[in-house]
């Protein structure tokens, strides 16, 4: 599948909005009740969009996944791919695509307050569990979660961190790409 990822324009919240809730509700019933996923689907649609960078992930032209970065502080806000194109490496490529944008940010680490669905994501892509969690969603919902990190460079000397480099490449190519597309 040849998809490719771009920065989200405010016309596309809607379509984000759309996958987050059938992702949430199809790929999260294992670890949530009816309640609790719909507190996070009206919950988290409420604020999707504010104070983040949202970086889609496209496939023909269809939203296949999307990631989000806090523009406020070293956070993962969202990790969603489409319940029809999930274990594909999408996942991975979008987060792949925030990480180098947080490295940009000169960001030596992020963290992020993870579902339970998606700890084991996280973690095979090098992240560390911080604490268990949990916060009160919509309705008063409790919904238990994960709080991870990952060390993206160390601050001593970033330029020496094994992943720093790639990154850097991997941003310039996502720059040049967003480039392009708007010359078009």
């Amino acid at each position: 599948m040849d998809i490719q990822i771009r920065l989200a324009r405010p016309e596309d919240l809607d379509r984000v909005i759309e996958l987050q809730t059938q992702a949430l509700e199809i790929l999260s019933s294992a670890n949530y009740n009816a309640q609790q996923i719909q507190a996070l689907v009206t919950g988290q649609a409420a604020w999707r969009g504010r104070d983040e960078v949202i970086f889609l992930a496209e496939s023909a032209g269809e939203l296949v996944g999307f990631s989000g970065l806090s523009t406020q502080r070293p956070q993962i806000t969202a990790v969603y791919t489409h319940p029809q194109f999930a274990r594909q490496g999408i996942g991975t490529q979008i987060l792949q695509a925030l990480e180098a944008a947080a490295t940009e940010k000169r960001y030596p680490s992020i963290w992020v307050i993870s579902s339970l669905t998606a700890v084991a994501f996280y973690q095979a892509r090098g992240y560390k569990l911080l604490r268990k969690a949990g916060f009160r969603a919509e309705g008063g919902e409790w919904i238990d979660c994960v709080v991870l990190d990952k060390q993206l460079f160390s601050t001593a000397n970033p330029a020496k961190h094994s992943s720093y480099i790639p990154l850097i490449m991997l941003m310039s190519l996502l720059i040049a790409a967003l480039i392009l597309a708007l010359l078009r």
